[in-house]
């Protein structure tokens, strides 16, 4: 057995454990890339804080990579993400991307505005 492929699985595993971690990995797999703002606007009862607090960890766990415009930081998948892994998250977003949609129309059926280009955005709420 290969122990660092097992050990970057387990720690892959470990991240994306959390809720609102598996939830913005989703947002960000099925939108390219976001910012906090888009993220915290999506994800209904969570804080700006709480939403930078997880993103911290992804990029700990080198799942996400940033880029900066302006003052604003956009997080994305990391590029040297191994295509294991991509086919992890792309399974899982192909059987959770409905679920994700779907919340934000079940609680609310509305929109925000993104807080840079005016783009609509699904609001989503995480339990």
């Amino acid at each position: 057995m290969d122990l660092a492929k097992y050990n970057k699985l387990l720690q892959l595993f470990k991240c994306l454990s959390d809720e609102t971690r598996l939830t913005i990995i989703l947002l960000i797999y099925q939108s390219g890339e976001l910012c906090v703002c888009d993220l915290t606007d999506k994800i209904q009862k969570t804080s700006q804080p709480k939403v930078s607090r997880h993103l911290a960890v992804l990029r700990k766990c080198k799942i996400l990579t940033t880029s900066k415009n302006m003052q604003w930081v956009y997080y994305s998948l990391h590029p040297d993400i191994p295509n294991e892994i991509l086919d992890i998250l792309n399974t899982s977003a192909s059987y959770l991307i409905e679920d994700v949609n779907a919340w934000g129309r079940k609680f609310n059926g509305e929109t925000k505005k993104d807080c840079l280009t005016g783009n609509e955005l699904e609001l989503v709420q995480v339990k």
